[in-house]
């Protein structure tokens, strides 16, 4: 009975397991985790909810001298896959979970263009199975052991596709609310937008560079536009099919207003048609770090759930 008693004060005075910080580095709205390496210079993947796949550029691959460990079918072909677990582990960054049916945690070896501004992407397969605490105003990324109390946060279900009562993709769907109008959306940490010089010199930025941004499809964007003529828009904003952008005033997600918030126009076929196929409801475009950037959101994958919280706020 005394080996019972003292085993259960123990466990009640245990310290609860820590949060694992992610190295991490945030850049206008989009979020890349830094891998160190021992060959010189880190590696930078983007962090990319929305995305799907996980994948390191053929250039990374060489320079960290990463044998092939397989090969997987693209949408460009056949790709070589490579085990970037071990360098994943040395800086402390979640290793893509093995028990997932096309990479099996390794990653897809692909061109360089295909990563613009980074080593390659990290997508939905790795985010899957964690509980993420996103700070954009602290710039901090954790992996949590457990969600936190939800006392002070506001909450907002995550949808995921399942099949035959099983997960099936990682793809979370949300539900936000401009000028009264729900409208679902997927959730991207990773969504981007590569301004042209107008936007560039609108925005603050240089031609060229990515930045965050958010999706909407056209339908959507045209009856923002006729409804307030007001919204400051960027024609040929985005250097990807030269589509728009638009700056909506407010968006709420829960019980929280952020904004004003930049989407970036997509055609409805993009959306209503493809990404529709992987999630659990058809989604209308895409919310990002122009969204996000506002926010602590700590995202319960197992839970299927999403804690808001306005600004660096902390429990």
């Amino acid at each position: 009975m005394r080996r019972n008693v003292l085993t259960l004060v123990m466990l009640l005075v245990a310290p609860a397991a820590p949060s694992q910080v992610v190295p991490a580095e945030f850049l206008r709205d989009r979020i890349f985790a830094v891998v160190s390496t021992p060959h010189g210079a880190p590696v930078r993947f983007l962090t990319d909810s929305g995305g799907g796949w996980n994948a390191i550029s053929e250039s990374a691959q060489a320079r960290l001298n990463l044998r092939q460990d397989g090969a997987v079918d693209t949408d460009a072909g056949r790709a070589p896959l490579v085990d970037a677990s071990a360098l994943f582990s040395r800086s402390k960054i979640p290793v893509p979970l093995r028990d997932e049916s096309w990479l099996h945690g390794k990653l897809v070896v692909a061109p360089a263009a295909e990563f613009p501004d980074s080593d390659g992407a990290l997508g939905s397969r790795w985010f899957a199975g964690h509980v993420w605490d996103i700070d954009y105003g602290r710039r901090t990324m954790r992996v949590l052991p457990s969600p936190p109390s939800a006392t002070g946060f506001q909450e907002i279900p995550m949808g995921f596709a399942t099949d035959n009562g099983q997960r099936a993709l990682n793809f979370p769907r949300i539900t936000m609310t401009v000028e009264g109008q729900d409208i679902d959306m997927l959730l991207d940490t990773g969504a981007s937008a590569k301004l042209t010089p107008t936007a560039a010199s609108e925005l603050g930025y240089e031609a060229g560079m990515e930045v965050g941004t958010s999706f909407v499809i056209r339908s959507i964007f045209d009856q923002w536009k006729a409804a307030h003529p007001q919204w400051r828009t960027i024609l040929a904003a985005d250097a990807r099919g030269g589509f728009p952008m638009i700056e909506v005033p407010a968006v709420r997600l829960g019980g929280i207003d952020v904004g004003p918030v930049w989407f970036t126009l997509r055609p409805d076929p993009n959306f209503l048609e493809f990404m529709s196929q992987m999630t659990d409801a058809p989604v209308c475009g895409a919310l990002g770090g122009s969204a996000l950037k506002y926010l602590r959101v700590v995202l319960d994958y197992p839970g299927a759930k999403m804690l808001l919280l306005r600004g660096a706020a902390r429990e």
